[in-house]
């Protein structure tokens, strides 16, 4: 399933409008309307606040979105840490 799918599915089965889950994730509306629709994707941080929210682990979360699957894998080491390259801005 597309990740945009996905975090439709989850907001709806969890009973969350839009604006609702927006101000969970301290975004806009119109945020959480772009990436249901993929027009843009939710940063690391709202996507382990979404998985926490969800109940998801974030492999479950990014397992349809291929550039998501590589982008975490260069952000997170082996050991489940963040590289201290892109911590810096790298």
């Amino acid at each position: 399933m597309r990740l945009q799918d996905l975090l439709k599915q989850q907001r709806l089965q969890n009973h969350y409008t839009q604006a609702q889950l927006a101000e969970k994730l301290f975004v806009s509306t119109q945020a959480v309307s772009k990436w249901e629709h993929g027009q843009s994707v939710p940063t690391i941080d709202n996507l382990l606040m979404l998985s926490d929210l969800y109940n998801l682990s974030l492999d479950e979360l990014v397992q349809g979105s291929p550039f998501l699957r590589n982008f975490i894998s260069l952000v997170i080491g082996i050991d489940g840490v963040a590289s201290s390259y892109c911590l810096l801005g790298g």
